[in-house]
């Protein structure tokens, strides 16, 4: 390679490093800016700092260790006049060497990359490093070694890192020191010998020593790591790890430090049989008391006795998994189930039936976007269930956020102007109650249409949405044009945004630095950004709250709150670990978790507020510590905001599962496992799922209030009777109570899919349901809902039909099921009626007009049963199937020419009949 080109090699790569160094400190200062808009600066220069510090600090000390030992090489080894090999035939090469100040530097930059490198992987360790700083107890020890769980969670994983660092420097130092001496000359074979100078082999002896001593540092730590371990019948130090594992590593540890010593004295006595005595000592006793001994400790000793060998470690499991699930604190309450509830029980309860959930979200998102998306590029994402007051009730409602999808704007309008500063926001939303719907099968809706529409007592002063679910790309706000507001019959409504969100980005140096950010040369380019122009990005709620605190965990569904006419997202934040010992993890690797933190964005604004949501949690408080600015008490929520959080269902989806197993708090009946649960089963539109958490409003039993609750039903294991339910609370004092109602054993309660047989069995609803699918619609069953009222289980299940091209699910039918009972009707309250006006055994499906009506024949009031009817004289069953066939083939002929109301009539027609029929 010629001399000349070696500078403009050197000027390129520094060139190239220095675009590398600018990209990067542009990337820093526009998220500087970024959080100082969202109010979070004190967070972003903390963390910004703690990399920072994390990086230098581990950077010097692995400079400090591989210079010093390069520094001691280098003097012990100087460099030879040259050097020379001998090749398979007998020449003789002599290799020209370097100068001495060319090595020098060479060995100087070689390690300045690698510290450099050490440096900048360390800086990944920043929040290991500061939870540490601020780390808390948990007030809680170990079963084992009495220490408290904070070292576990705080301490240990960065105790653990800090050896396996340093055993990695130590590594790195002493091949550097081993080149060294190589490329010196001072480690060479003689003969068959290998010659080490005694300054060289005390250098080496002492790097050997100290990894020793690392070693020993490392089965330390490893007695605490048996508590982690997955050896025995359940999570934790078992039997065989407290009595052979255990024992091995202390007798390990002191070899170790046996064979470290060894090696010193060998370095002063000359005599190298103890240091290899050690060694092979170190080396038997790993592969005997560390491997074999603990597995015929486990295969002869435990296995045979394993019951009677494990109890006291499985009662530790027992103990530290409900404590880190929370589940200590659940309140169990037996419950004798009866089948003799009566209408005097269900108007006691009518709160709790006015609020079963008909609606489901799937079916309800699909009708929402047919009859309330207004135009193509509106899209409601999603779902959310809530409870309100509305007009002086306490109801549970659905409602989803009208946002705009820019995506569904029509190829030739994607425009730079339409996606930046024209379509820039959703616009209100809808909300219907849960359990009410139209003569067609449609939700009543509460709040409506665009400009919304309330026909409650709520108000939608601030509907614009700038900040949602689907919010993903940056916008420019306060530019030269007006945005987009909503459409107004032929004509579109204009505004521009007055609220606090975004970045200044109407100087020069602005401009520049997001049209680099964003790769976007129009924002250099464009006329429309004036002084007072704003740039929103990470508008979409999960990538906005992810970036202002990335260490928690947040729930997968946000949902919308409507508070004081304005609008809001809330969402869950969780604190995880996998460090809890003896505590059973999850699949996805943690074993404790707690909902510490209550998110809420403005919807307009885009303002982020963190609020601590269960104070006693200890990692919550060591964050709260590192972030003193960043979370706020939640009894600063503001109480319009407040009457909305829930009991997240994730969190509850992790409990009922971990539940299934540690309700059992009997160290014996837990070892056999005798009273395992699952998590029941359902149909839902055609296919077997597992049955979902879901929310209600329902009086619990006991109590004397109605309250929003989010619960879940539980079968024993490869069983479908029902065994227990578990209720979360989400209102005022009893927020965050979980209750557990356990059923008696020695009696038969139906389980979910139990029921769901029943209802496939039915006759009259198959063949209504089997009907429905031949005529192009599609039938969808909805969750199965189990309400507990008083001391009955009350099933219920909507139906949904849906036309395969018009895709407007309509509520049509909804099944009801108490003990052996299964009935279907047009209403709620039409199938309660049906059920209890019927004996257990027997079935219908839906009359005219509700009740069990039969067309044609008198109906009188049944005694003491308001609305209820029974049929008081029989038509003759060969006139019964005649009016079917008619029924049928006018369906048929509606069907075939549209006339869907027709097709409609002649149904309801079809499914008297068949009811008239099955009661012959």
């Amino acid at each position: 390679m010629s001399r000349k080109i070696v500078p403009y090699i050197v000027a390129a790569a520094v060139i190239f490093l220095l675009v590398l160094v600018a990209g990067a400190w542009l990337g820093i200062y526009a998220d500087w800016l970024w959080f100082g808009a969202v109010g979070y600066t004190s967070v972003f220069l903390k963390v910004i700092f703690a990399r920072i510090g994390t990086g230098l600090a581990f950077g010097a000390l692995a400079l400090i260790i591989i210079g010093t030992n390069a520094l001691v090489a280098r003097s012990l080894a100087p460099r030879p006049e040259r050097v020379i090999f001998r090749t398979p035939q007998g020449e003789i090469i002599e290799i020209p060497q370097l100068p001495a100040r060319q090595i020098n530097l060479l060995l100087i930059f070689g390690i300045l990359l690698i510290t450099v490198f050490v440096g900048m992987g360390a800086t990944a360790k920043w929040d290991t490093v500061l939870r540490f700083i601020y780390r808390s107890p948990f007030g809680v020890s170990d079963p084992v070694f009495q220490s408290d769980v904070g070292y576990y969670v705080f301490s240990l994983p960065l105790v653990s890192f800090l050896r396996n660092w340093l055993m990695g420097m130590l590594v790195v130092a002493g091949l550097t020191a081993t080149l060294i001496y190589l490329y010196g000359g001072r480690i060479r074979m003689l003969g068959r010998s290998l010659f080490v100078p005694p300054p060289v082999r005390r250098h080496l002896f002492i790097l050997l020593a100290l990894f020793f001593v690392l070693k020993a540092w490392g089965y330390r730590l490893g007695m605490y790591r048996l508590l982690y371990s997955p050896r025995g019948v359940a999570f934790g130090a078992s039997y065989t790890d407290i009595h052979a594992q255990l024992v091995a590593l202390r007798i390990l540890l002191v070899l170790s430090f046996l064979t470290a010593a060894a090696l010193i004295a060998a370095l002063i006595i000359r005599n190298w049989r103890p240091a290899l005595l050690s060694f092979g000592l170190l080396v038997i006793a790993a592969i005997v008391l560390g491997g074999i001994y603990p597995a015929l400790l486990q295969k002869f000793v435990v296995e045979p006795n394993e019951a009677v060998k494990e109890e006291p470690y499985l009662r530790h499991n027992i103990e530290f998994t409900r404590l880190a699930y929370g589940l200590d604190s659940v309140e169990e309450r037996a419950l004798d189930i009866r089948d003799d509830l009566t209408l005097r029980d269900l108007e006691q309860n009518r709160q709790t039936i006015d609020n079963i959930r008909l609606w489901d979200w799937r079916p309800l998102r699909s009708t929402y976007s047919q009859i309330q998306e207004i135009r193509l590029y509106y899209d409601f994402n999603d779902v959310d269930v809530d409870r309100y007051l509305i007009d002086g009730s306490y109801r549970q409602v659905m409602l989803s956020a009208r946002e705009l999808s820019q995506q569904q704007l029509p190829a030739e309008a994607q425009t730079w102007v339409n996606l930046r500063l024209k379509f820039t926001h959703g616009y209100g939303l809808c909300m219907s109650p849960v359990n009410r719907f139209t003569e067609e099968g449609l939700p009543e809706l509460f709040i409506a249409d665009i400009p919304p529409r309330s026909f409650v007592d709520l108000t939608v002063e601030r509907p614009e949405i700038y900040y949602g679910e689907e919010t993903t790309d940056y916008i420019l706000l306060r530019t030269t044009t007006e945005e987009f507001d909503y459409p107004s019959g032929d004509e579109n409504r204009y505004a521009t945004y007055e609220g606090e969100g975004g970045i200044l980005i109407g100087s020069l140096p602005r401009r520049l630095l997001f049209a680099w950010h964003f790769r976007d040369l129009k924002l250099l380019l464009t006329e429309y950004i004036v002084a007072q122009s704003r740039i929103a990005y990470r508008r979409d709620i999960m990538s906005r709250v992810r970036t202002i605190a990335p260490f928690l965990t947040y729930d997968s569904d946000p949902y919308l709150v409507l508070a004081e006419g304005r609008l809001y997202w809330m969402t869950d934040a969780y604190t995880l670990t996998d460090a809890f010992p003896y505590s059973e993890p999850t699949r996805g690797g943690f074993n404790y978790i707690r909902n510490s933190v209550k998110v809420v964005i403005d919807a307009y604004h885009g303002r982020t507020t963190f609020y601590i949501a269960d104070p006693t949690d200890p990692i919550i408080t060591t964050y709260a510590g590192m972030f003193p600015d960043l979370f706020l008490p939640i009894d600063e929520m503001p109480a319009p905001l407040r009457e909305h959080i829930r009991y997240p269902r994730n969190l509850f989806a992790v409990q009922a599962m971990i539940y299934n197993a540690y309700h059992m708090r009997d160290v014996r009946v837990f070892y056999n496992r005798e009273d395992l649960w699952e998590i029941p089963r359902e149909i839902y539109a055609g296919s077997e799922q597992r049955l979902e958490a879901y929310y209600t409003m329902m009086r619990l039993p006991g109590e004397e209030n109605v309250e929003y609750v989010l619960m879940l039903p539980f079968t024993p294991s490869r069983k479908q009777n029902m065994i227990a339910w578990m209720c979360a609370r989400s209102d005022g004092p009893s927020y965050g109570r979980l209750l557990a109602y356990k059923f008696p054993k020695e009696r038969l309660i139906y389980g979910p899919m139990q029921i769901e047989a029943r209802i496939d069995q039915d006759p009259g609803i198959s063949q209504l349901i089997t009907l429905w699918s031949q005529k192009g619609s599609e039938v969808i069953r909805g969750n199965l809902l189990v309400i507990p009222i008083e001391e009955s289980i009350l099933f219920v299940e909507p139906l949904y039909l849906q036309a395969l091209q018009g895709r407007i699910p309509q509520l049509k039918r909804v099944i009801v099921a108490m003990g052996g009972r299964v009935a279907m009707e047009q209403s709620l309250d039409e199938a309660l009626a049906d059920i209890f006006a019927r004996r257990p055994g027997e079935a219908g499906i839906a009359g005219e007009g509700g009740g069990v009506g039969i067309p044609g024949v008198g109906v009188e009031p049944e005694p003491g049963v308001p609305g209820v009817t029974r049929p008081s004289v029989e038509v003759p069953e060969s006139e019964l199937v005649q009016r079917a066939i008619q029924s049928l083939r006018r369906a048929e002929t509606a069907a075939g020419r549209g006339d869907w109301e027709g097709f409609g009539r002649a149904m309801r027609d079809l499914e008297q009949n068949l009811e008239a029929l099955e009661r012959q």
